[in-house]
């Protein structure tokens, strides 16, 4: 579960301390800038420190409305990376309208890695993350027919370089849009992924979840 805003952060920690099967995650997302600020950075550091998180995120980058506070969500991201780097925690990472600059950071710092969620880059931007060890996250998107384009991409990608998500409450599947969105249909997008891969969906489940406990080093449950 990643935070979004300082605000939420201790919500999310307790939540994690109450349900064995949710993790927490510290950042602070680019579409939320003007709620950040030097305190918010300093609770993010400071809930890291507790040990209380598997990683760092959602933090990233995000030009769909303006670059106009391009340099400062810049910075910010940086501190996220240079905080994963320095805690040995992978990276949480939304990236809309701003991969090749998301790529670009990434390759700076060696050593950090995570998952680039919600991903829809092209094809040579996913090879180009995984080959630096960042793990692809796929969601209610990949459920859409008309997303041809994200399909064949899925479809080619290695299964060790995958995570599945739902990123609820957003982006709902087809098969529920205009609900509001729930991690238990995260079914439907490993039906999906397990088609475009050829492969039978306990596989495509067991392989992803198997990225996922590598990945944020989780302690599940029944595992």
């Amino acid at each position: 579960m990643p935070a979004i805003r300082a605000d939420g952060l201790h919500k999310i920690a307790q939540m994690a301390l109450e349900y064995a099967v949710v993790s927490a995650a510290a950042g602070l997302h680019p579409l939320f800038m003007e709620y950040h600020s030097a305190d918010s950075w300093r609770a993010v550091q400071e809930l890291v420190e507790t040990g209380a998180v598997v990683a760092i995120g959602e933090c990233g980058l995000d030009f769909s409305k303006s670059s106009a506070n391009k340099p400062a969500q810049q910075k910010l991201f940086e501190q996220h990376v240079e905080l994963a780097l320095s805690s040995g925690l992978p990276l949480i990472i939304h990236a809309h309208r701003a991969v090749e600059d998301v790529l670009q950071c990434v390759r700076r710092y060696s050593g950090v890695t995570g998952v680039v969620h919600s991903f829809n880059g092209s094809d040579q931007q996913a090879n180009a993350l995984i080959d630096a060890g960042f793990k692809l996250g796929f969601g209610g998107a990949i459920t859409h027919p008309r997303a041809t384009r994200l399909r064949r991409m899925v479809a080619t990608l290695p299964s060790d370089a995958l995570l599945l998500e739902t990123d609820a409450p957003y982006q709902t599947g087809y098969a529920q849009k205009g609900q509001t969105n729930q991690p238990a249909w995260i079914r439907e997008v490993c039906e999906v992924v397990a088609a475009l891969q050829q492969q039978p969906q306990q596989v495509i489940a067991q392989k992803t979840t198997a990225n996922a406990v590598e990945l944020f080093k989780l302690n599940l449950p029944g595992r």
